[in-house]
């Protein structure tokens, strides 16, 4: 999913519920927030962040947008809490010891191999207890 999103046709937002419509002219930048399903209506919306207004698409509606390049760095940490995945994304100078344990030689060989953006395939939610 992009992080940001260039509209290039004046586009209104319609939220659920009782929201207000917002108008976005052309130029508008979004910021992607999540994609989420509305208990009232049953519709997937995505959720975007204007300045600081947080703003509703349906997914029916018709616009013109591009997602637009993001070169900024971000944490793991930051992406966890964010909750939102990049289709693409890139490593900068990992060490192989701080993505996979030392002991896993292939693991290790493979993250050394591999140069450039990866895509991502897929995410796993995994509840770990620590003693």
């Amino acid at each position: 999913m992009p992080t940001k999103l260039l509209v290039h046709q004046d586009v209104i937002s319609i939220p659920p519920g009782d929201g207000h419509n917002t108008l976005f002219p052309t130029d508008t930048v979004l910021t992607v927030k999540l994609v989420f399903t509305c208990s009232i209506d049953k519709a997937q919306y995505l959720l975007c962040l204007f300045q600081s207004q947080h703003v509703s698409f349906k997914d029916t509606l018709c616009g013109q947008f591009s997602a637009i390049g993001d070169d900024s760095l971000y944490t793991m940490r930051y992406l966890q809490m964010a909750n939102v995945f990049h289709a693409v994304f890139e490593f900068q100078h990992p060490k192989p010891d701080d993505v996979v344990h030392y002991v896993n030689y292939d693991a290790n060989a493979a993250l050394t191999i591999a140069e450039g953006p990866l895509e991502l395939l897929g995410t796993e939610h995994l509840n770990v207890v620590i003693a």
